[in-house]
């Protein structure tokens, strides 16, 4: 599907699940991905590999980083700062976090149905490991409302849950995937 890109985000801190993350992509033969990191070391041997990377202009730590710390939510907007600027580009992007391996084609998994963003539902909140985000007003809207709360307050965590985005929610056409339990 030309229409769609699948972007991710990492450092050299998760070296080894960024490599299967976008190994599983391969096997699947997609494609229309492009991997972003500000890992150097992340840049060049994936580059050797023939993955989609870009080196990012960062100055945040190679390593690994703290969840919830500071630098760990400067890094992790990032996926936001992108996907905006892909929806230029693109009718859909979809952002994976680099823990997931992909098993199958995602463009056959793209809703039939109108709507703005679709995100797995983790628990009764919005993953944001997992988001697909169609060109439309409601969901660049979105994306620019966790920009904004992310800037002021410096968090990123439950962005998507948080009452400024709340209203822009309830106005899109949001299909939830299910995190399925056993």
């Amino acid at each position: 599907m030309k229409n769609l890109l699948i972007i991710s985000v990492f450092n050299d801190g998760v070296y080894d699940l960024a490599l299967n993350h976008l190994t599983s992509l391969k096997k699947q033969n997609i494609t229309n991905y492009l991997a972003f990191t500000t890992g150097k070391k992340t840049y060049e041997d994936f580059s050797r590999m023939k993955f989609n990377i870009r080196l990012l202009d960062d100055d945040l730590e190679a390593g690994e980083m703290k969840w919830g710390g500071v630098k760990f939510n400067t890094f992790d907007v990032l996926r936001y700062i992108i996907a905006r600027k892909c929806l230029e580009q693109y009718e859909y992007v979809w952002y994976l976090d680099v823990d997931t391996v992909v098993l199958d084609d995602l463009s056959k998994h793209i809703p039939k149905t109108n709507f703005d963003c679709a995100m797995q539902d983790d628990i009764n909140m919005p993953c944001t490991g997992c988001m697909l985000f169609k060109r439309t007003k409601q969901a660049v809207g979105l994306i620019d409302a966790c920009l904004v709360f992310v800037k002021r307050t410096q968090t990123k965590r439950k962005s998507m849950s948080r009452p400024q985005t709340k209203h822009l929610r309830s106005s899109m056409r949001t299909i939830w995937w299910e995190t399925k339990r056993k």
